[in-house]
């Protein structure tokens, strides 16, 4: 999950200040017209024609469309596909036939368009005040409905369903919800990133803010989403399987757990049957002296959960290369991305 550069405003140089933004604010920065080098353009072609194209026909039939779009790159049989056929493989067993397996990489590939789809949709079903028409709440944890809730939590996801919908429902539930991001300068993937979270109640927080910002968030008793399944270049981790794919994973959720006092919740939203019919689902709250052993019991909860649908994770996207910060060392400058190592 990337993002693109964008112009910054007053609010991103006081990290404090950015955390207490409201969403006027945080649409304001987040739309600002990005640089014009090759890639900005294609981001903007893509978001200003194509989207409005596909806002024009409707979703049922950018659903359509997208699934179609999905199944020619999936025919293509490059080697992402290749890839995700051999991780299935590996997370999932002798338990699934050739045949089941190609099913669901198949899948996968319709799964990824209509992500794409949903998130041109996003904003306009989480401004309405009826956003629980489109997300039913399953699971829901005590501390997230108990009225004194002071402290907040670690809400620990992966690649699987709609990140987006997760952290747009998360933000309407909690108000609002922190989500950790890589963002990454001059990418069209990476304008679509502060595409997928330009709604209310959502607060992106970049890698290279973490180290005051996340600190921040947790203090203040505010939540923050992350993702638990990037792999570590180097150093010790969390050793584990996870879908397929071997450690060590950073321990990020049980360090801030372990420090700020706060649980690692799970959390993913899976899609329902109709068009932008969405779950969100979220596990038993984890506890744990130990930050390895803490993210570890988080991770276990997620996969068990992707396993009953796997045809909605991203099977195709592997861990390595992937950027979370790592915790060093108590307080403001805690944070470290690996980057800078």
């Amino acid at each position: 999950m990337v993002d693109t550069a964008v112009a910054a405003d007053s609010n991103h140089a006081d990290p404090r200040r950015a955390c207490l933004a409201t969403p006027d604010d945080a649409m304001r920065s987040n739309s600002a017209i990005p640089r014009m080098n090759l890639e900005s353009l294609r981001f903007w072609y893509l978001r200003r024609v194509v989207a409005t194209m596909l806002g024009a026909i409707g979703l049922r039939r950018s659903r359509r469309l997208a699934e179609a779009l999905g199944r020619g790159v999936h025919d293509l049989a490059t080697p992402g596909r290749r890839y995700a056929h051999e991780r299935l493989q590996r997370a999932a067993g002798p338990g699934l036939s050739d045949a089941q397996r190609d099913a669901i990489i198949r899948s996968t590939y319709e799964h990824i368009g209509r992500f794409w789809v949903e998130t041109l949709f996003l904003r306009r079903r989480f401004c309405a005040s009826n956003w629980r028409r489109w997300v039913r709440v399953t699971d829901a944890a005590d501390w997230l409905c108990r009225p004194d809730r002071s402290r907040g939590a670690v809400l620990a996801t992966c690649y699987y369903g709609n990140p987006a919908v997760a952290a747009a429902a998360l933000g309407q539930l909690l108000r609002p919800v922190h989500v950790l991001v890589d963002l990454i300068d001059s990418s069209p993937g990476g304008a679509w990133q502060r595409e997928l979270y330009r709604v209310p109640y959502v607060r992106l927080i970049r890698v290279q803010e973490a180290s005051q910002r996340l600190p921040d968030a947790l203090s203040s008793g505010a939540s923050v989403m992350l993702m638990v399944e990037h792999r570590r270049p180097r150093g010790v981790g969390v050793e584990r399987t996870f879908l397929g794919e071997p450690g060590p994973y950073h321990a990020t959720a049980g360090r801030l757990q372990q420090w700020f006092d706060v649980p690692i919740v799970p959390a993913l939203c899976h899609r329902r049957g109709g068009d932008f019919e969405f779950e969100l689902w979220l596990g038993t709250p984890v506890r744990d002296a130990d930050a390895i052993r803490a993210t570890a019991a988080a991770m276990q909860q997620l996969e068990a959960q992707v396993m009953m649908r796997p045809q909605q994770y991203l099977w195709n996207v592997s861990p390595m290369g992937t950027v979370e910060p790592e915790i060093t060392g108590t307080g403001t400058g805690s944070v470290e991305s690996p980057r800078t190592r």
